[in-house]
């Protein structure tokens, strides 16, 4: 199984995690050990209580990618990770009651959120939104990025969907120091 697909599956498992990216590496080259590398915003709901999560998270994870060791890494500013910014968003649109709802909230928070990556020393941050119910089908923007090369650009697209059901997309760009 490839990262994108176990990223899917650890999303629909704990949605709570905020899991925002896996990686799968070997551990050494003579071996078919792997280094499961978990990036989340909540490790505990991974963990769990005593390590309780954490061994049911191998029992899902080895069927999968065999004899593994896991990693669980907490993403330190959330502000400044594109996954983050679009699955806010759409949750909290899925949320709304109609279209004039979510497309307040689209507009709203593709702003609040631009403005918080910056806000943590984000360059600069490019939210949106697009769909049939979010203002009418044009969408919405938030921020902007210049693309002048003072930074890598990490970006970040999925679909969901606003509380009619229809689907909803929703694009972050971050642009971030180099390090």
């Amino acid at each position: 199984m490839d990262a994108a697909a176990l990223l899917t599956v650890l999303r629909d498992l704990h949605p709570a995690a905020g899991v925002l990216r896996v990686a799968i590496t070997p551990l050494a080259p003579s071996t078919p050990r792997r280094a499961v590398t978990i990036t989340c915003l909540r490790p505990g709901v991974l963990i769990g209580k005593d390590g309780a999560a954490h061994n049911e998270l191998l029992v899902v994870l080895q069927p999968r990618v065999g004899d593994v060791d896991v990693v669980i890494e907490e993403v330190q500013q959330s502000e400044l990770e594109p996954q983050a910014i679009v699955d806010d968003i759409l949750h909290r649109i899925h949320g709304a009651v109609d279209a004039v709802e979510a497309t307040a909230t689209a507009e709203r928070l593709a702003t609040m959120r631009c403005a918080l990556a910056v806000g943590v020393g984000a360059i600069a941050a490019h939210v949106i939104v697009e769909g049939a119910t979010i203002s009418e089908g044009k969408g919405v923007e938030g921020g902007g990025i210049d693309d002048v090369g003072a930074g890598e650009i990490v970006v970040a697209t999925s679909d969901g969907t606003d509380a009619a059901g229809a689907v909803v997309t929703c694009t972050a760009r971050v642009q971030r120091a180099r390090t």
